[in-house]
């Protein structure tokens, strides 16, 4: 009977085990998987800025900043029809991927951040999504163009650090012409992920150098007349307050939380065989 006993204890003790490895082995795994979009929870707390663009007064939200020598100017920024519009071609002269910039007031101090925005072109040309916004000489910049001329495409992410331009990734890709265009990013501590429109695209940027920590947000247009931006959500972005798209909560806590709760069952089974 003592030697059954035994046995019993033994096989119990090899399945904790067994689970445990497990655990351990896929959480181990987990961080060389590809990151899905994180998307924000619904708690309010997380919203840092939210507009679907149906009140023409929030044009005062943003402040306007033309760049110098510009052609096609100036700039015509408004709320109009649930979306922001800016209706010039403005473009600065002898310059590439440059012309207004529209930046969202009182983000300066915002850390890490996610955005999700809609946007519809309906003319080739440059378009910059600005995050960690200083001044016109410090920030990151997801750049899409799409040349009218050349028909050349490309998605970049910049650097823009006391005026010096560092390309820390770009493909060639490219937004869907006169079509609504959904466009995820994530800054977070040294690394920006874009996701454009459902995956399909999908680009990352690690700040290797002198990482800009914070600031806000903006828009660039450049050779863009008529575009429309619609639904724009900033959230803060918290590992334990974020999750991916299959729901699981990123962060140590969820494994942490793993490991007690197994903790507590290998416990409760050795009490429950009289083991202490």
């Amino acid at each position: 009977m003592k030697q059954k006993l035994i046995v019993i204890v033994v096989v119990i003790v090899l399945i904790i085990v067994l689970i445990w490895l497990g655990i351990y082995t896929l959480n181990y795994l987990s961080q060389f998987k590809p990151k899905t979009p994180l998307e924000p929870t619904t708690t309010t707390e997380n919203i840092l800025y939210q507009s679907n663009f149906n009140n023409p007064d929030e044009i005062s939200d943003w402040q306007i900043i033309d760049a110098a020598d510009v052609q096609s100017g100036p700039s015509d920024w408004q709320i109009t029809g649930g979306y922001l519009i800016q209706e010039s071609a403005i473009f600065q002269k002898d310059k590439n991927y440059s012309g207004s910039m529209a930046i969202l007031k009182e983000s300066k101090d915002w850390k890490n951040y996610q955005v999700n925005i809609n946007f519809i072109p309906v003319a080739r040309g440059g378009l910059g999504f600005l995050v960690r916004y200083q001044d016109d000489k410090n920030y990151y910049k997801i750049l899409i163009n799409s040349d009218s001329q050349s028909g050349n495409k490309l998605i970049r992410i910049e650097k823009m650090k006391n005026g010096q331009t560092e390309i820390l990734y770009q493909i060639p890709k490219s937004y869907n012409l006169k079509k609504t265009n959904n466009l995820i990013i994530s800054v977070n501590n040294n690394k920006i992920n874009c996701y454009l429109n459902s995956d399909q695209i999908t680009i990352y940027g690690v700040d290797k150098n002198e990482v800009i920590s914070s600031g806000g947000f903006g828009l660039l247009v450049s050779r863009m007349p008529d575009i429309k931006f619609d639904n724009l959500e900033i959230n803060y972005l918290s590992k334990n307050t974020y999750q991916q798209k299959d729901g699981r909560v990123l962060g140590e806590k969820k494994q942490r939380n793993e490991e007690e709760d197994l903790d507590r069952q290998i416990d409760q089974l050795l009490k429950e065989i009289g083991i202490e």
